[in-house]
């Protein structure tokens, strides 16, 4: 399958959140909807499913290309919750990109957002 891309350009911050919103007619497609940067650190991620989605086995989860399920592993979406992370911070050693994985029957419903809290990694620099 392939990943769609859905980011913009966006100003490189020392910490931030980027929240995206899926719905019911994304069901069955990969999104990269943010990149991180080498020294940066994903610190933070959750899904709030708003409307439920129609099917039982529409699921959402949050990764990285080649891990799909790095930070929220594949979660239903039947209903009204809330997915959190599973404590697996990220450091980059490389730009990569965030996506979600919207798997199952197509949907006529549904709307989860997803929040990805981010921070650089400290440098450390003494002058003597």
């Amino acid at each position: 399958m392939a990943i769609i891309s859905s980011r913009k350009n966006r100003e490189i911050r020392d910490n931030g959140t980027v929240t995206f919103v899926v719905k019911g007619a994304d069901v069955g497609k990969t999104i990269d909807f943010m990149g991180i940067a080498d020294g940066f650190r994903i610190v933070n991620v959750n899904v709030t499913v708003d409307e439920a989605f129609a099917n039982v086995d529409n699921t959402i989860s949050v990764g990285i290309e080649g891990d799909l399920v790095r930070f929220i592993p594949a979660t239903t979406a039947n209903a009204i919750k809330g997915i959190g992370f599973n404590n697996r911070q990220l450091s980059a050693t490389q730009s990569m990109a965030i996506v979600v994985d919207i798997i199952g029957t197509a949907s006529a419903t549904g709307s989860a957002t997803v929040t990805v809290e981010y921070a650089k990694l400290p440098v450390s620099k003494q002058e003597y």
